[in-house]
């Protein structure tokens, strides 16, 4: 278990206005909630790419996704942070290699990924 000084981000990502109408954006924030509370996390931020597809990358290019790795890459989210996403095809849906590139990225940047669908938490422990 971390304690309240680790922070979590929450991701949050769907492709059409229509989902964007329902409860996607409240459910995703629930999970992050829950998850944060579980693990003793201060949640500080959510990240929402509204209406944007992750099919070719456009979300951890010039989305908010995107802003979220620069942040960690220029030092304003410190490395151990936690970003829950709901599941692991929010942070992308391309092909298998490049999917997994900018999963191992965050790993190695530094950042706990954690999935609320399934609680599955993953880890590079990286830090530099």
């Amino acid at each position: 278990m971390q304690n309240r000084t680790t922070k979590c981000y929450s991701y949050s990502r769907w492709s059409s206005a229509k989902q964007g109408n329902g409860t996607t954006l409240e459910r995703q924030l629930d999970m992050a909630k829950e998850i944060a509370d579980k693990h003793k996390l201060e949640l500080v931020e959510n990240y929402k790419d509204d209406g944007v597809s992750a099919f070719k990358g456009k979300n951890s290019k010039s989305g908010d996704l995107a802003a979220f790795i620069n942040k960690v890459k220029s030092g304003e989210i410190e490395q151990g942070s936690w970003l829950v996403v709901e599941n692991l095809d929010r942070i992308s849906r391309e092909d298998i290699l490049k999917a997994q590139r900018l999963f191992m990225e965050l790993l190695e940047l530094g950042i706990t990924i954690v999935t609320g669908m399934d609680g599955k938490i993953y880890s590079g422990c990286v830090f530099r």
